[in-house]
């Protein structure tokens, strides 16, 4: 059996003993978090090049502060898909309750009233959903 190569012939004095280019390529399951950091590393940076205090720490401490509240929903609904529940359409609910809460309060409900009624909504109305 006679056994054919197809490499191509070089005649550089100056090539490398292996011919193989090595590339790194990230595995594929971190390419979506690499894809997360890049974007976030770009818009921090153009953050701070346009605008004068975005470089100082009480910024990046008040982005997480105005938004714990979604960082919790996030990490719950996470945690729901992981271990195969379904998705809650958490997102649905929280600006249904914001949106009633805020319409009570404008109303001259009063503050109590109010949570505890978008609560007791939310909550007898989940089985309904969940069907």
């Amino acid at each position: 059996m006679t056994t054919v190569d197809m490499t191509p012939a070089t005649n550089k004095s100056n090539s490398p003993t292996n011919p193989r280019r090595r590339v790194y390529l990230p595995n594929t399951k971190y390419i979506p978090i690499l894809a997360t950091l890049t974007l976030l590393l770009i818009m921090y940076f153009t953050g701070v090049a346009n605008y004068r205090n975005f470089g100082q720490p009480s910024v990046v401490v008040n982005l997480f502060r105005d938004n714990a509240v979604l960082l919790v929903v996030a990490v719950g609904m996470t945690f729901v898909i992981i271990t195969g529940g379904i998705d809650l359409s958490v997102g649905a609910v929280i600006s249904m309750t914001t949106t009633l809460t805020a319409t009570l309060l404008a109303g001259g409900w009063p503050p109590w009233w109010c949570c505890r009624w978008c609560c007791c909504s939310v909550r007898c109305s989940a089985p309904g959903w969940a069907r």
